[in-house]
Parts: structure tokens; C-alpha cells; sequence
């Protein structure tokens, strides 16, 4: 069983009410007839003390009608290089007819700096569809795969397992975009398409293990390994890890942990077919 580290806040006791906001132009975008607004907001007590600061966002028709309306508690930008508001052309491909492109509206928010959060926007006139990624503590980031036109993000989550304890080394995910007539959201992203952020990172891991911290690496090491979905790769691994990890490693054990967490499967058992 594992859990992923999250922030609660909690306001107990008190009236607030909105009494100012801020917006400026990166946070005005027009796409498809649309108009889209993110504004931060300051809310105050009924006394009249500034609590904090969130975030609205409006969506609104050319006729100036509201078609979506959100308040949250994430600001817009403090994203680090990412904008408060961009926009890009998706290019799809759509059963007998010829190559279609659309544009999504893309916000960027955070809690002051943290949880810092994609907020995309597929629409027109005819309909709005919306999904969010939370980067956490990751540079926030969307990136086209060359050769085709997947977008992906990459993040790094910390991960605590019941049966091992929290675990302080990052967990590499990599999510790709999907907008089609099922869904617009993301999903985890393993195999040949992704195959080299997932070997980057298990190949910069690997050079930091020693005698001392090992235990700590185990859990990201195999999770990166077995995400290549490439059984000759991950085998040849698999030989390392058993010479320099074999009196605390028990491989099928973590993949059963990090399948619960979102990985692909693997059997190791297949590595020592042959032999």
C-alpha cells in the first residue's frame, strides 16, 4: 500500500468574503470564441484582515455569458519559468478525415511556489473540456515528443510505502496528454516512447548508490527500470542488482508496491531463464 505526500488547509472559524482581485494580461486569453480569465483573489475576514490569497478562473462566451467558473486555492503563476497563461496548437488525427488541430489554453498556479499545477483547456463554442496535472514540487513542464505529437510532462513525486516507510529519494513519472473523443487528461506514460527520461534517471541514481544508502534507492531504481518496458535492458540490470543489492532485494516484492503505485508490471522471474 502506498500513499502520496499531500497539504491540507484548513480555515475553522471564520467568515471570509472576496474583496479584491488582481489579474494581468498573460492571464487574459482568447482561444475559439472563448475568453479566459485567471485572477488572483485576496479574501479577508469578516474583521477585515487579509487571510490569503487564491485563484479564480471565469470562462466566459463571446456574448460575455460564464460557461465555467472555478475558485481555487492555487494562484496564478509563481511557477518558476512556466507562464501564468500560454496556449499551444494540438494536431490529431481523426478516423476519415484529414489531420485536425486544435488549441488549448494552458494556467499555471500554485500555493505560493508549491504544488505548483497545469490547468488545460480544450473548447469552443460548442463545449469545454478541462484537466489539471499537479507538478508538486517540480519545475512544472509540457513538452512535445519529437516524431510525433505527444505532449508529455515529467514529475518527480515522493512516495511513502506501509511496508517499507516514507521514502526520501523521488519517484520518476511521465505523463502523457490525451485528448480524443474517450477522454482529455493525462495518463501514465511507460515504454519505448518515454524509454529515455526513465533510463536518464535510473542511469543518474545509479551512480549515487554506496554501501550506506542503498536501501533508499531500491524502490526508484525499479521503478525507472521496469518503466522502459524493454525485457533485454531491464534483465541486463537485473545483474547488478543482484550482485550489489542481493542480500536485502527482493525484486517481485517492490513491484507489487510500485504496480499499486501506478507502474507497469514486471516478472523478474524471466531474467534467470536460461541459466
Amino acid at each position: 500500500m502506498f500513499f502520496l505526500k499531500r497539504f491540507v488547509f484548513v480555515l475553522v472559524g471564520l467568515i471570509v468574503v472576496v474583496q479584491s482581485s488582481e489579474s494581468n494580461a498573460s492571464n487574459l486569453l482568447e482561444s475559439n470564441e472563448l475568453y479566459y480569465e485567471y485572477v488572483k483573489e485576496s479574501v479577508r475576514s469578516s474583521s477585515g484582515g487579509v487571510l490569503y490569497y487564491h485563484g479564480k478562473i471565469l470562462v466566459k462566451n463571446k456574448n460575455g455569458k460564464v460557461v465555467y467558473s472555478e475558485n481555487t486555492n492555487l494562484q496564478p503563476g509563481m511557477c518558476d519559468e512556466y507562464p501564468a497563461g500560454s496556449k499551444f496548437i494540438y494536431k490529431f488525427n481523426q478516423q476519415f478525415m484529414p489531420r485536425q488541430e486544435k488549441e488549448i489554453v494552458v494556467f499555471c498556479g500554485s500555493i505560493s511556489g508549491r504544488h505548483k499545477t497545469l490547468k488545460l483547456f480544450s473548447g469552443s463554442s460548442g463545449g469545454l473540456r478541462t484537466t489539471a496535472i499537479d507538478f508538486e514540487n517540480t519545475k512544472p513542464n509540457l513538452t512535445k515528443v519529437d516524431g510525433n505529437n505527444t505532449y508529455t510532462s515529467i514529475v518527480y513525486r515522493r512516495l511513502l510505502f506501509k511496508e517499507v516507510g516514507y521514502q526520501p529519494i523521488p519517484y520518476l513519472f511521465v505523463y502523457a496528454l490525451h485528448d480524443d473523443s474517450s477522454m482529455f487528461g493525462f495518463k501514465p506514460a511507460y515504454g519505448s516512447s518515454v524509454k529515455q527520461h526513465y533510463m536518464s534517471y535510473y542511469k543518474s541514481l545509479k551512480k549515487n548508490i554506496n554501501d550506506e544508502n542503498y536501501k533508499s534507492y531500491i524502490g526508484p531504481l525499479l521503478a525507472s527500470l521496469i518503466s522502459v518496458e524493454d525485457e533485454d535492458e531491464v534483465c541486463n540490470e537485473f545483474v547488478w542488482f543482484v550482485d550489489k543489492l542481493s542480500a536485502s532485494l527482493d525484486a517481485n516484492v517492490w513491484v507489487k508496491r510500485l504496480v499499486a503505485a501506478g507502474y507497469p508490471d514486471f516478472n523478474f522471474e524471466i531474467c534467470h531463464r536460461g541459466e
